[in-house]
Protein backbone atom coordinates (compact mmCIF):
# COMPACT_ATOMS: atom_id res chain seq x y z
CA UNK A 1 0.00 0.00 0.00
CA UNK A 2 0.81 3.67 -0.02
CA UNK A 3 0.41 4.30 3.69
CA UNK A 4 -1.64 3.11 6.62
CA UNK A 5 -5.19 1.93 5.99
CA UNK A 6 -7.90 4.45 6.77
CA UNK A 7 -11.62 4.37 7.41
CA UNK A 8 -12.08 7.56 5.38
CA UNK A 9 -14.04 7.19 2.13
CA UNK A 10 -12.02 7.47 -1.07
CA UNK A 11 -12.00 10.77 -2.92
CA UNK A 12 -13.50 10.39 -6.38
CA UNK A 13 -13.27 12.89 -9.19
CA UNK A 14 -14.88 13.11 -12.60
CA UNK A 15 -13.05 14.70 -15.56
CA UNK A 16 -15.91 15.04 -18.01
CA UNK A 17 -18.64 17.46 -16.99
CA UNK A 18 -21.54 15.33 -18.34
CA UNK A 19 -20.35 12.21 -16.47
CA UNK A 20 -19.77 14.21 -13.30
CA UNK A 21 -23.16 15.95 -13.48
CA UNK A 22 -24.95 12.63 -14.13
CA UNK A 23 -23.28 11.04 -11.09
CA UNK A 24 -24.07 14.11 -8.97
CA UNK A 25 -27.73 14.10 -10.07
CA UNK A 26 -27.91 10.46 -8.96
CA UNK A 27 -26.67 11.54 -5.52
CA UNK A 28 -23.54 9.40 -5.73
CA UNK A 29 -21.33 11.86 -3.83
CA UNK A 30 -21.48 12.88 -0.18
CA UNK A 31 -19.72 16.20 -0.83
CA UNK A 32 -19.39 18.01 -4.13
CA UNK A 33 -17.28 21.03 -5.13
CA UNK A 34 -18.95 22.75 -8.06
CA UNK A 35 -19.57 25.97 -9.94
CA UNK A 36 -22.05 28.18 -8.12
CA UNK A 37 -24.55 28.17 -10.98
CA UNK A 38 -24.78 24.37 -10.69
CA UNK A 39 -25.99 24.56 -7.07
CA UNK A 40 -29.67 24.80 -8.08
CA UNK A 41 -29.28 21.77 -10.33
CA UNK A 42 -27.59 19.80 -7.51
CA UNK A 43 -30.35 20.71 -5.07
CA UNK A 44 -33.24 19.93 -7.42
CA UNK A 45 -31.75 16.65 -8.64
CA UNK A 46 -30.54 15.10 -5.40
CA UNK A 47 -31.25 17.48 -2.51
CA UNK A 48 -27.68 18.73 -2.03
CA UNK A 49 -27.40 21.63 0.44
CA UNK A 50 -24.72 24.37 0.54
CA UNK A 51 -21.78 24.00 2.93
CA UNK A 52 -19.35 26.82 2.11
CA UNK A 53 -18.55 29.11 -0.81
CA UNK A 54 -16.11 31.62 -2.22
CA UNK A 55 -16.99 35.20 -1.31
CA UNK A 56 -17.12 36.32 -4.97
CA UNK A 57 -20.51 36.29 -6.68
CA UNK A 58 -21.54 35.95 -10.34
CA UNK A 59 -24.73 36.25 -12.38
CA UNK A 60 -26.01 34.46 -15.45
CA UNK A 61 -28.30 36.08 -17.95
CA UNK A 62 -29.80 36.20 -21.40
CA UNK A 63 -28.54 38.75 -23.92
CA UNK A 64 -30.06 40.00 -27.19
CA UNK A 65 -28.84 42.43 -29.85
CA UNK A 66 -28.75 45.94 -28.40
CA UNK A 67 -31.33 47.26 -30.87
CA UNK A 68 -33.69 44.28 -30.57
CA UNK A 69 -37.29 44.98 -29.58
CA UNK A 70 -37.03 42.18 -26.98
CA UNK A 71 -37.27 43.65 -23.47
CA UNK A 72 -37.66 40.47 -21.38
CA UNK A 73 -37.28 36.70 -21.67
CA UNK A 74 -41.08 36.50 -22.16
CA UNK A 75 -40.61 38.36 -25.46
CA UNK A 76 -38.38 35.51 -26.68
CA UNK A 77 -41.45 33.26 -27.14
CA UNK A 78 -41.13 31.46 -30.47
CA UNK A 79 -37.44 32.38 -30.76
CA UNK A 80 -34.32 30.23 -30.56
CA UNK A 81 -32.11 31.03 -27.58
CA UNK A 82 -28.54 29.83 -27.72
CA UNK A 83 -26.64 28.53 -24.74
CA UNK A 84 -23.27 27.04 -23.94
CA UNK A 85 -22.88 23.26 -24.26
CA UNK A 86 -25.09 20.68 -22.55
CA UNK A 87 -24.24 20.60 -18.85
CA UNK A 88 -23.37 24.32 -18.83
CA UNK A 89 -24.78 25.82 -15.61
CA UNK A 90 -26.07 28.94 -17.40
CA UNK A 91 -28.03 26.66 -19.78
CA UNK A 92 -29.63 25.02 -16.78
CA UNK A 93 -30.56 28.40 -15.23
CA UNK A 94 -32.12 29.81 -18.38
CA UNK A 95 -34.08 26.58 -18.90
CA UNK A 96 -35.31 26.83 -15.30
CA UNK A 97 -36.39 30.48 -15.77
CA UNK A 98 -38.10 29.73 -19.10
CA UNK A 99 -39.93 26.74 -17.60
CA UNK A 100 -41.11 28.82 -14.61
CA UNK A 101 -42.54 31.40 -17.02
CA UNK A 102 -44.22 28.69 -19.14
CA UNK A 103 -42.07 29.56 -22.16
CA UNK A 104 -40.84 26.05 -22.99
CA UNK A 105 -44.31 24.72 -23.79
CA UNK A 106 -47.58 25.90 -25.24
CA UNK A 107 -48.00 27.94 -28.36
CA UNK A 108 -44.70 29.17 -29.84
CA UNK A 109 -42.30 27.85 -27.17
CA UNK A 110 -38.74 29.08 -26.84
CA UNK A 111 -36.29 26.65 -28.46
CA UNK A 112 -32.87 26.14 -26.87
CA UNK A 113 -29.82 25.53 -29.05
CA UNK A 114 -26.56 24.38 -27.49
CA UNK A 115 -23.30 25.80 -28.82
CA UNK A 116 -19.83 24.41 -28.15
CA UNK A 117 -18.85 27.66 -26.40
CA UNK A 118 -20.81 30.59 -25.01
CA UNK A 119 -18.67 32.90 -27.21
CA UNK A 120 -20.06 31.09 -30.31
CA UNK A 121 -23.57 31.59 -28.96
CA UNK A 122 -23.00 35.33 -28.46
CA UNK A 123 -21.56 35.60 -31.98
CA UNK A 124 -24.75 33.93 -33.28
CA UNK A 125 -26.79 36.69 -31.58
CA UNK A 126 -24.68 39.40 -33.21
CA UNK A 127 -25.05 37.72 -36.63
CA UNK A 128 -28.82 37.23 -36.06
CA UNK A 129 -28.74 33.42 -36.16
CA UNK A 130 -30.47 33.17 -32.76
CA UNK A 131 -32.74 35.56 -30.90
CA UNK A 132 -30.74 35.53 -27.68
CA UNK A 133 -27.96 33.80 -25.77
CA UNK A 134 -27.84 32.64 -22.16
CA UNK A 135 -24.50 32.72 -20.39
CA UNK A 136 -22.47 34.17 -17.57
CA UNK A 137 -22.65 37.96 -17.31
CA UNK A 138 -18.84 37.94 -17.04
CA UNK A 139 -18.56 36.09 -20.38
CA UNK A 140 -20.85 38.68 -22.01
CA UNK A 141 -18.57 41.51 -20.89
CA UNK A 142 -15.40 39.72 -22.02
CA UNK A 143 -16.99 38.87 -25.40
CA UNK A 144 -17.86 42.51 -26.11
CA UNK A 145 -14.42 43.76 -25.01
CA UNK A 146 -12.44 41.10 -26.88
CA UNK A 147 -14.39 41.57 -30.10
CA UNK A 148 -14.48 45.38 -29.96
CA UNK A 149 -18.27 45.30 -29.79
CA UNK A 150 -19.09 47.54 -26.83
CA UNK A 151 -22.84 47.95 -26.55
CA UNK A 152 -23.63 45.37 -29.26
CA UNK A 153 -25.60 43.22 -26.82
CA UNK A 154 -28.11 43.97 -24.08
CA UNK A 155 -29.08 41.81 -21.09
CA UNK A 156 -32.84 41.13 -20.83
CA UNK A 157 -32.75 38.60 -18.00
CA UNK A 158 -30.35 38.09 -15.14
CA UNK A 159 -30.28 35.59 -12.29
CA UNK A 160 -29.66 36.64 -8.75
CA UNK A 161 -26.03 36.62 -7.67
CA UNK A 162 -24.57 33.16 -7.11
CA UNK A 163 -21.26 32.13 -5.58
CA UNK A 164 -18.42 31.43 -7.97
CA UNK A 165 -17.81 27.96 -6.53
CA UNK A 166 -19.02 26.10 -3.50
CA UNK A 167 -19.12 22.89 -1.56
CA UNK A 168 -22.48 21.16 -1.19
CA UNK A 169 -23.39 18.09 0.86
CA UNK A 170 -25.85 15.31 0.15
CA UNK A 171 -28.77 15.11 2.62
CA UNK A 172 -27.42 11.77 3.94
CA UNK A 173 -24.54 13.74 5.49
CA UNK A 174 -25.80 14.42 9.03
CA UNK A 175 -26.22 17.98 10.33
CA UNK A 176 -23.37 17.38 12.81
CA UNK A 177 -21.06 16.19 10.01
CA UNK A 178 -22.08 19.19 7.84
CA UNK A 179 -21.25 21.56 10.71
CA UNK A 180 -17.82 19.96 11.17
CA UNK A 181 -17.18 20.15 7.41
CA UNK A 182 -18.31 23.79 7.26
CA UNK A 183 -15.96 24.70 10.13
CA UNK A 184 -13.04 22.91 8.44
CA UNK A 185 -13.70 24.55 5.06
CA UNK A 186 -14.16 28.05 6.46
CA UNK A 187 -10.87 27.61 8.33
CA UNK A 188 -9.28 27.52 4.86
CA UNK A 189 -10.45 31.13 4.36
CA UNK A 190 -13.78 30.44 2.64
CA UNK A 191 -17.03 32.05 3.71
Amino acid sequence: GHGPPTDEPPIRTRRAAPAFMAAMEQGRFEIVFLHGFACLRAHEAAGYVPLARFSTLHKAGAAVRAHSSVQSIAALRGETVGTGPEGNPSRYHIRHALRQDGLLSGERPVHLRAFGRTFDCLQAVVSRNVGGCAGSSDVLQVFQQRNCLPGALRVVYETGAHPDALFVAHPRVSPAERLALREAITAWGWS
